[in-house]
């Protein structure tokens, strides 16, 4: 992540740390990790990896796009939409490692478009995810 979306990760997750009055040590059981590696994802000292920030985000009922920083949709239907994205990624992709890479590259991609061309790639991306 770059050093901007880390940020505004930071900013996000401490956000809905106080609105779901949710402590670093019970989040970190939740997941099993370290409560220090969660305290440095709050502060902004560490990034997660995507899985965290899908679980995080399933967690919290966020979009996780959002909570990595973008501009879009801060709510989503994560559940039902998990379970369904689940099942056809399981089918797509075997090996998780590739998965990871591929969203990784989206992003850093995304990130370097200008901000008009980042709503008009979301639109195009949500358009076909409907079909």
């Amino acid at each position: 992540m770059d050093s901007i979306v880390k940020k505004e990760f930071s900013n996000r997750f401490k956000t809905l740390l106080d609105e779901k009055n949710e402590t670093i040590y019970n989040l970190s059981e939740l997941l099993h990790l370290n409560p220090s590696t969660i305290s440095r994802y709050k502060n902004g000292l560490m990034s997660p990896k995507l899985i965290i920030i899908e679980k995080i985000a399933e967690y919290f009922n966020v979009n996780p796009v959002w909570l990595m920083g973008y501009d879009v949709e801060r709510d989503a239907n994560i559940k039902n939409k998990k379970e369904n994205s689940s099942a056809k990624t399981s089918k797509r992709c075997k090996n998780k490692n590739v998965f990871e890479k591929d969203i990784s590259k989206i992003i850093e991609l995304y990130s370097k478009l200008p901000k008009d061309m980042q709503e008009k790639a979301l639109k195009n991306v949500s358009s076909i995810s409907k079909k």
